[in-house]
């Protein structure tokens, strides 16, 4: 095999990821709504002694937090790499 042909075999290896489809779409924006919402349901693990100590299974419920919330949309909508996004916004550092 040539040099030639294994870097167009490396190339046609390397598939870029597949962008979602309209139902992965339509299910994450309907969990990031309710997130944002109503929150999320969580579950305690009922056989430990702190778990009288929780709340009731109706109680059980976090609200994420709004800007956590738009940065996934921005990322999703832009389709713009993570950690560039993050570290023009000052949430992280190089």
């Amino acid at each position: 095999m040539t040099s030639i042909q294994q870097k167009e075999s490396n190339l046609q290896r390397a598939a870029p990821p597949a962008l979602p489809q309209s139902v992965e779409l339509a299910r994450l924006g309907d969990a990031l709504h309710e997130a944002e919402t109503i929150g999320l349901a969580w579950h305690a693990d009922e056989t430990k002694a702190t778990a009288k100590h929780s709340p009731t299974p109706e109680n059980r419920r976090r609200k994420l937090d709004p800007y956590a919330i738009a940065a996934i949309r921005l990322l999703l909508l832009t389709g713009a790499a993570f950690e560039k996004s993050c570290t023009r916004a000052g949430l992280v550092r190089r």
